[in-house]
């Protein structure tokens, strides 16, 4: 495999570092897939820590082949972006899905087909307000095929151009095991500071705000043990102290969504999590509440309350 033309679609909170990078180290092969409006808006400028960028862009109707397209979206964006990166698809191309959740790979594979689909996710701590974003530091980006024990070619050549591009990586060898980790940490502190509005040094402070987030996370838990996945008690159990580092006004995505009344993710987190309870007769009743008052905040900011 070789990546001469390197896209990205979604210049959010997790888009943007990784395009700050990319921008740095392979500006003439690195693009914004991007067209109509929004295209327009990005092409003034893209303020990230205060220092505004002018990306390439590529747009979705030209089909012109890209070697490696990395998605950082929100997961609710998934039917377009499918849309806007098709033509931007041939044989030799892979993808990288950085979108929370477990379930946008499966998506991508019946669209494209498993040869093309890369697991992904990120741990990073960025603020998104009315597009402009700010970071401390550019996190971290975790890939791969669901094992990696003995890493794949196609892993090998992106491992490699991450390296180049200065990027903080992790090929994770039970890549399904992190990647549900970290749904198991959406799933409890997104719903559970977006609806108490609460910053990240919460959990450190209040145990009944950090009750709430295990009770969460354990319905994922008990969830991913019924599918195989071995979500390890020690990574839970240290995820509290992870969390203390993390600076302490910074809040997650979803706090940042209702506060800038914009719809949140909580159909692939709590109604997901619902949905998998449900087919697996796991009772869930902790999301099922989360859920429906994430739905009452948001009919709130929409007026419909």
């Amino acid at each position: 495999m070789e990546i001469k033309k390197i896209g990205l679609i979604g210049l959010g909170a997790i888009g943007s570092s990784l395009a700050v990078s990319f921008h740095t180290y392979f500006k003439d092969q690195f693009y914004i897939i991007a067209g109509g409006s929004r295209k327009e808006r990005l092409a003034n400028g893209v303020s990230i820590n205060n220092q505004v960028y002018q990306f390439n862009f590529i747009e979705p109707q030209n089909d012109e082949p890209l070697d490696l397209i990395m998605i950082c979206t929100k997961f609710n964006h998934l039917p377009s972006v499918i849309e806007d990166i098709k033509n931007h698809v041939s044989d030799h191309t892979k993808i990288i899905s950085f979108l929370n959740g477990v379930t946008s790979e499966g998506i991508l594979i019946d669209a494209f087909g498993k040869d093309k689909v890369i697991y992904g996710f990120t741990r990073i701590s960025a603020v998104n307000i009315d597009h402009q974003i700010v970071y401390k530091n550019s996190g971290t980006y975790y890939f791969g095929h669901p094992k990696n024990t003995i890493m794949q070619d196609d892993i090998k050549t992106i491992d490699q151009l991450f390296t180049a591009a200065h990027i903080h990586h992790e090929i994770p060898e039970d890549m399904l095991a992190h990647q549900w980790f970290k749904y198991y940490c959406n799933v409890s502190e997104n719903q559970v500071s977006a609806i108490l509005d609460i910053p990240f040094g919460s959990w450190k402070v209040s145990d009944d705000a950090d009750h709430l987030r295990m009770m969460a996370g354990h319905e994922v838990y008990l969830i991913a043990k019924a599918k195989g996945i071995d979500i390890k008690q020690e990574w839970i159990d240290q995820q509290r102290a992870l969390l203390s580092r993390i600076p302490y006004d910074n809040v997650c995505s979803m706090v940042q969504d209702l506060r800038q009344k914009r719809h949140s993710e909580v159909d692939m987190f709590s109604k997901e999590v619902m949905k998998m309870g449900k087919e697996l007769n796991i009772p869930t009743p902790v999301n099922e509440t989360l859920y429906h008052m994430i739905k009452v905040l948001e009919a709130k900011n929409d007026g419909d309350i």
